[in-house]
């Protein structure tokens, strides 16, 4: 399975637009998304230290998601500016689609940057 910084950056949106007791455990759930591919990336954004999750085991496996973290924050404040995100998008298509998410992150930075007129 391809990972889909998409849907990575739409599950922190998410996550961060939750309203919940920090005590409070629930299952992650996207209905308009594919299960599998839900998990796939909450497992990965748990590996890039951009969530704490706990995963159950079923059909389809599910995660529980306890908090974004402090990577997962900073990510989300470059990410989470559409214009940013979408000038992102449209360099990394014309660059051959697909850059690893530190490389990513960075492009966010210096683009974020440049729109606050800091670069």
């Amino acid at each position: 399975m391809r990972r889909d910084l998409n849907l990575l950056r739409d599950i922190l949106l998410q996550v961060e637009a939750t309203d919940r007791h920090p005590h409070e455990v629930t299952v992650f759930q996207m209905p308009d998304r594919d299960p599998y591919q839900v998990y796939h990336h909450l497992r990965l954004a748990k590996e890039a230290g951009f969530l704490k999750v706990e995963f159950l085991s079923g059909d389809p496996p599910q995660g529980c998601v306890l908090d974004l973290t402090w990577v997962g924050h900073e990510f989300l404040d470059n990410a989470r500016n559409d214009r940013v995100w979408q000038q992102v998008a449209t360099k990394v298509a014309k660059l051959g689609g697909s850059f690893s998410v530190s490389v990513v992150t960075e492009m966010l930075a210096a683009t974020a940057k440049k729109m606050a007129g800091l670069d």
